[in-house]
């Protein structure tokens, strides 16, 4: 099946050669720079027919429409922050690939410009697998709930009783409340050494060289608050391992599957113009209130954190709001 945005994303052109250079499109200021440190290998580079990146780094609409399509990985609260700040594109040639959880939260002026992404594994068995990998990247409840986890956990045992459980503690890179997050994943940790005893610690490159095909793993991102999409996740489905939320999500609407690897491929669909929830709602009430206009307007976070990203607190407080309806398996 061949579409326009299929050829755009598939050819080798200037587009995709400047891209390289992250000055073209990248803000480059130490908001951007806090907040790629605390989001960590989340950000890592991955393979994409388009071109991957948050949109909390873009630089201007014009870059959007010099390299669409572009793969949306933010979690809710600077996707709300782009959608706030950009009420309408200002081009036809403006397509982002958002995550397919984030449906119900696209504006209705963007919705023509959008497809609805999910990874996917391509499985060439049906036999369940017997391993498992946790990764726990958390930085506070925004990311999973210790009651979430408890769900999860019910879920996974009433799966399979896995031989192994692997848990990959992921390090936190920026310097502020380095205490505070490893206190809670400290906590996450001890839930899961709780129900599974025979839990092995792992780090990441303990799984590079490795066929992971009888292996299941998820990230610990109940409400993708802070991310949409991660490069861990493509780390583990192009080495063959499933992912547990995909087996949550069985409906198949794809208008179109693109192969990544030999394991997994890209899946794009169109969202629901029919959606009765209308973010736009929201933003109209923000929009009509001064002191919000204003904090927003003038936002300028001097360090980045859990209680201080880099859209500003009231986009924050919707975000987290709203995130609570999104939340996939947990």
């Amino acid at each position: 099946m061949s579409t326009p945005i299929l050829e755009k994303m598939m050819s080798l052109d200037l587009q995709s050669y400047f891209f390289r250079d992250k000055q073209m499109w990248s803000l480059e200021n130490d908001a951007v720079s806090g907040m790629n440190l605390l989001l960590g290998d989340h950000t890592n580079t991955h393979f994409s027919p388009a071109r991957s990146l948050f949109l909390y780094q873009l630089k201007s609409l014009d870059a959007l429409s010099y390299f669409s399509p572009m793969q949306v990985k933010d979690g809710i609260a600077t996707l709300l922050g782009f959608f706030y700040e950009h009420q309408n594109p200002s081009s036809p040639e403006q397509q982002l690939l958002i995550p397919k959880k984030f449906d119900s939260l696209i504006p209705k002026s963007w919705i023509e410009q959008i497809f609805l992404y999910e990874h996917k594994t391509i499985q060439r068995t049906e036999s369940k697998r017997n391993k498992l990998v946790l990764i726990v990247s958390a930085l506070d409840e925004k990311q999973i709930s210790l009651p979430g986890l408890d769900r999860l956990i019910l879920k996974l045992t009433s799966y399979n009783t896995f031989s192994e459980v692997n848990v990959i503690v992921m390090p936190q890179k920026s310097l502020f409340a380095q205490d505070k997050i490893m206190a809670f994943q400290i906590q996450l940790v001890l839930k899961i050494q709780k129900a599974w005893p025979h839990a092995q610690i792992k780090l990441l490159n303990d799984f590079n060289s490795s066929t992971l095909a009888d292996h299941c793993f998820i990230d610990l991102n109940e409400y993708s608050f802070y991310y949409g999409h991660s490069a861990l996740t493509d780390f583990f489905l192009q080495r063959g391992a499933l992912d547990f939320s995909a087996l949550q999500n069985t409906k198949q609407d794809s208008l179109l599957k693109i192969p990544l690897s030999f394991y997994h491929e890209l899946h794009l669909s169109k969202p629901d113009d029919n959606n009765e929830f209308n973010i736009e709602n929201f933003f109209s009430t923000m929009r009509k209130s001064s002191i919000m206009n204003q904090e927003i307007k003038n936002h300028r976070p001097q360090k980045i954190d859990c209680s201080n990203l880099i859209v500003a607190p009231s986009i924050n407080d919707l975000a987290w709001r709203l995130s609570q309806d999104t939340k996939s398996i947990f």
